[in-house]
């Protein structure tokens, strides 16, 4: 149920409100399929949403990649006031 808001909320946020009936038509069929196709396709349906939350880390490196110099940036600058006492 949760993934099911997670992507209903995510859908709305990018398509409009007007997405949601459809959303849900796609979301039961993905559940009777899942529930009717066997265990070989469930592993199949498995192995797909497993590459696709692995594929969620690439943008996420990416923008850990961009920030990185303004974070090492601010960590400098953390260390340098507490080494000077002006944190308490």
């Amino acid at each position: 149920l949760a993934w099911y808001w997670y992507g209903e909320t995510g859908a709305t946020y990018i398509l409009g409100v007007k997405v949601i009936p459809y959303y849900k038509a796609l979301w039961i069929i993905c559940i009777v399929l899942g529930a009717w196709g066997g265990s070989e396709f469930l592993r199949n349906i498995w192995d797909f949403a497993d590459t696709l939350n692995g594929l969620m880390a690439i943008p996420n490196l990416i923008a850990l990649w961009w920030v990185s110099g303004e974070v090492r940036r601010l960590v400098k600058d953390f260390d340098a006031k507490r080494a000077r006492g002006e944190l308490t």
